[in-house]
C-alpha cells in the first residue's frame, strides 16, 4: 500500500514538473510587444539613473580630494580660475587628455602654473580618473626611502594622469634621471598623459633634463606659456 502511494505521488510531482516546463516553453516563445516609446523610456530612466550616481561618485570624490591636496591647494577649481588659466585647462581636458598628449605649463614662478595643474587634476579625479600629483623634489626625496620606493614608482608609472610639479629643480644625478626616464618612458609607451610645470624655458631644457626625457615627455605635448608677475608676492 505504501508502495503504491509512494508511486502515486512520484508521478505527480512528475506531472507538476512537466506543466512547469511546459509554461516555460509558452512564456519563452511569446515575443512581448515592445515599442520605440519603452526602449526611449528605459533610455532615459537609465540616463538619469547614471546621472544621479555619478553627482554622487563626484561629490564624494571631491571630498575626497580636498583630504589628499595640501590646504593651500585645496580652494583650487577650475571654475574659480583666471579667464585664460581656464580656457588652457578646459581645452587641454577636452582634446589633449583625450588624445594622450602631455601638458607643459611654462612660466615664471608664481604665475598659477601649479595651482593649474591641481585644478585640472582635480576635474579628472571627481571624474572616476586616477591622478597623482607630485612635486618633483617631493617625489625623489621620498622614492629614496627604501621601504616605499617600489610603490612609489608603480604608482607614478601607472596612473590615469600623473602631475610633475617644478620639473628641472630637481639636482640631476644619475640616479635622479634614471628613475625619471623609467616613470616617463613607461607612461610615453602607455600612453598616460602627464601634466609638468617648470620654470624652465626651452632652451634651457637640454642643460636640466636628459635628450631621451625630453623626447618622450615633450615630443607632441600640449605646451603653454604663462606669463605674468609673481602673485605670490603681489
Amino acid at each position: 500500500m505504501m508502495g503504491q502511494m509512494d508511486e502515486e505521488k512520484l508521478e505527480e510531482e512528475k506531472q507538476r514538473v512537466r506543466d512547469r516546463i511546459k509554461r516555460l516553453a509558452e512564456m519563452s516563445s511569446e515575443e512581448p510587444e515592445v515599442t520605440d516609446e519603452d526602449v526611449e523610456i528605459s533610455r532615459e530612466a537609465a540616463a538619469e539613473s547614471l546621472k544621479r550616481r555619478n553627482a554622487s561618485v563626484r561629490i564624494s570624490r571631491d571630498e575626497k580630494w580636498e583630504d589628499r591636496v595640501p590646504p593651500i591647494h585645496k580652494p583650487e577649481k577650475l571654475a574659480n580660475m583666471r579667464k585664460e588659466l581656464q580656457v588652457i585647462g578646459n581645452e587641454w581636458i577636452a582634446d589633449g587628455f583625450s588624445k594622450k598628449k602631455n601638458l607643459v605649463l611654462a612660466g615664471p614662478t608664481g604665475t598659477g602654473k601649479t595651482a593649474l595643474s591641481y585644478a585640472i587634476g582635480r576635474e579628472l579625479y571627481i571624474r572616476g580618473h586616477k591622478v597623482k600629483m607630485w612635486n618633483i623634489l617631493e617625489l625623489f626625496d621620498d622614492m629614496r626611502q627604501q621601504d616605499q620606493a617600489r610603490a612609489i614608482l608603480e604608482s607614478v608609472k601607472t596612473c590615469d594622469v600623473l602631475c610633475l610639479d617644478d620639473l628641472g629643480s630637481e639636482r640631476t644625478t644619475e640616479w635622479v634621471e634614471e628613475r625619471l626616464f623609467i616613470i616617463v618612458d613607461y607612461r610615453w609607451q602607455w600612453q598616460l598623459p602627464t601634466i609638468v610645470t617648470t620654470n624652465l624655458i626651452e632652451e634651457e631644457y637640454t642643460d636640466n633634463i636628459s635628450e631621451r626625457v625630453i623626447s618622450r615627455l615633450f615630443g607632441g605635448s600640449v605646451t603653454r606659456i604663462i606669463p605674468g608677475r609673481d602673485r605670490r608676492v603681489s
